[in-house]
């Protein structure tokens, strides 16, 4: 979730203020605990109070390296004026028609994000009262812009829209969103909430993409997008038709993707996808597919740093299978095989292919394949021997591909097709230079296997990949 951009439904700023700084009544110290009397009735560092109107993170402090010119001191009860507490709300509710509705988490003054459940359209009313500390100044209340009187106001929305509730000090500002959840949206349980009164400096707020999805009693298949926090307030969801899948943010274009199944849509043999991509607002920015296949994959999609799409497909082919033992020792499969390979397929935005990989293509020097198909029996053998389920890019570029149906990872250079390591599986039958990794010691008895989503790290002092 790092460089997640900042739409306004996720990152509403909690609070801004407008600080005064004066240093009017220092002077220069004559003595120990001393102040020097004043010459002329004026006081000699006298500065001009100054207005700050950016935004203060909580948690920060300003710089004071323009206090420090000349060795002064601060008479007593002078100095930077503190930043006045931003104004709160020491209660905020919601009910429904048939009562109050729960807040999720329950309300604290320093949570500034709710759930609440929403049917396809209700009205609620909406009732807040302002923190006594507060009282300094007037406080004015509003909701969604509108003033906000003492004894409620009442809304009527749908379950993809929210509530603002703002309470206003002069120049201050908190604001506290209440997004509304759909009655058939998944419950999400946080095992270790985080403290209503946590500072920003201590841990930082996270924020999760999840496609959840699940299959009700009568049959229904539902499936979301959603954005939660580290309270389990979704801060963003949809629902997708029929179904969702592989939510991502890819920051080199600043764009969110999801692949969406075809309505009934099968080619190859699998079921067809699309993959969709948002902007920052969650519009939908393009819909794109892989170039001169029949297939595109949901397991994995990526933006590279150049702008370019990465795409994962399973394609039909015919392979020799006839080496390949079966459980029992036998060799029950042809030279001719029915199955899948396994594709990563690089193109540029204007759909140009730059870079195309096969699993079961013989490499350039007409060694073989890249794979050992005596390895790939783990899954769904011989329909989907290699069944790649992800990918990653390293930071030299490469691919990190994780074949679950082989038990291992393979770093694939880009754009030559070189294998630079293996990670799991036997040993290659022809050297071709890649680096080959054991697993040992592995307490599981079948082995190293059913892995996903390798990621790199970094490298060791040898080199070796993390």
């Amino acid at each position: 979730m790092e460089n997640l951009p900042p739409p306004a439904r996720l990152l509403t700023p909690p609070h801004t203020h407008t600080l005064s700084l004066s240093t009017g009544c220092c002077r220069p110290l004559r003595g120990p605990g001393r102040t020097a009397p004043a010459d002329d009735g004026r006081d000699r560092c006298r500065s001009s109070a100054r207005r700050s109107r950016q935004p203060v993170i909580p948690g920060r402090r300003l710089p004071l390296a323009a206090l420090a010119l000349a060795p002064i001191a601060l008479a007593p009860g002078c100095g930077p004026s503190p930043a006045p507490a931003p104004p709160v709300l020491d209660s905020l509710e919601v009910a429904g028609r048939d009562g109050p509705k729960p807040l999720v988490p329950a309300f604290a003054p320093g949570i500034h994000h709710y759930a609440v459940r929403c049917a396809e359209r209700e009205t609620f009313t909406v009732t807040a009262r302002p923190a006594v500390g507060n009282a300094a100044g007037t406080v004015a209340l509003t909701l969604n812009g509108a003033p906000l009187p003492e004894a409620g106001a009442e809304v009527s929305l749908r379950h993809d829209q929210d509530l603002a509730v703002a309470v206003r000090r002069g120049d201050e500002s908190t604001t506290y969103a209440i997004h509304c959840v759909p009655l058939d949206f998944p419950e999400v349980t946080v095992v270790t909430p985080r403290a209503p009164d946590e500072k920003q400096e201590k841990r930082a707020e996270g924020l999760l993409l999840l496609d959840p999805r699940y299959d009700t009693p009568e049959g229904e298949r539902v499936s979301y997008l959603a954005v939660l926090d580290d309270r389990g307030v979704p801060r963003f969801h949809r629902r997708i038709e029929p179904r969702g899948r592989n939510f991502r943010w890819h920051p080199a274009l600043r764009l969110y993707s999801y692949a969406r199944f075809l309505d009934s849509a099968e080619s190859c043999g699998r079921t067809e996808a699309e993959v969709v991509l948002l902007d920052e607002r969650f519009e939908v920015a393009d819909r794109v597919r892989a170039a001169g296949l029949c297939n595109t994959d949901w397991h994995d999609f990526l933006i590279t740093d150049e702008g370019n799409y990465l795409f994962l497909a399973f394609i039909p082919a015919e392979r020799d299978f006839s080496a390949v033992p079966d459980e029992n020792g036998d060799y029950p499969w042809s030279t001719t095989e029915a199955t899948h390979d396994s594709v990563i397929q690089e193109v540029t935005p204007s759909g140009e292919v730059v870079f195309q990989w096969n699993s079961g293509e013989a490499r350039r020097d007409g060694t073989g394949p890249p794979l050992k198909f005596a390895d790939c029996r783990r899954q769904h053998f011989p329909e989907h021997y290699a069944w790649l389920n992800s990918f990653s890019l390293t930071g030299e570029g490469n691919l990190l591909a994780s074949f679950r149906g082989c038990a291992q990872v393979l770093e694939i250079e880009r754009p030559s097709g070189r294998i630079r390591r293996q990670i799991g599986g036997s040993a290659p039958a022809i050297a071709d230079g890649r680096v080959h990794h054991r697993i040992v010691g592995d307490p599981v008895p079948v082995g190293f296997c059913g892995q996903h989503t390798p990621v790199e790290t970094g490298r060791g002092a040898n080199g070796d990949l993390r």
